[in-house]
């Protein structure tokens, strides 16, 4: 007999990509530097296996623009996006993208290089 494919479900996905969002943020804390992407500032990191984080505050803002926006992180993987999400407050989380695979083991290595942001392209 067939072993059935059980999918987790809604509230265990969201755990999951909150507990990948927060290590994501502890690896730029640790290791982050300031870049540009475009014309906002943003702190980035990136691994040796080339994993790219990209980190953006409520305090970081478009340059002549007194809009505060709120937090966002995005995770690529070579040039492929796996993880895009936004917070603001107390309010819901977005998750724009994510695609679950081998970079989630990448996020958990040590061998961290800091990085500037200049692989990163402003939309």
């Amino acid at each position: 007999m067939a072993e059935a494919i059980v999918k987790p479900n809604l509230e265990d996905t969201l755990a999951h990509i909150l507990a990948l969002r927060d290590l994501a943020i502890n690896r730029i804390h640790k290791n982050g530097q300031w870049g540009q992407a475009g014309e906002m500032p943003v702190m980035s990191v990136k691994t040796r296996s080339n994993l790219f984080i990209c980190y953006l505050t409520p305090f970081q803002r478009r340059k002549g623009s007194a809009t505060l926006l709120g937090y966002a992180l995005c995770i690529c993987d070579g040039e492929t996006e796996v993880l895009n999400l936004s917070w603001k407050g107390t309010d819901p989380i977005t998750v724009e993208n994510f695609q679950p695979g081998a970079w989630e083991a990448k996020l958990e290595e040590t061998s961290i290089t800091a990085s500037l942001a200049t692989w990163w392209r402003a939309a």
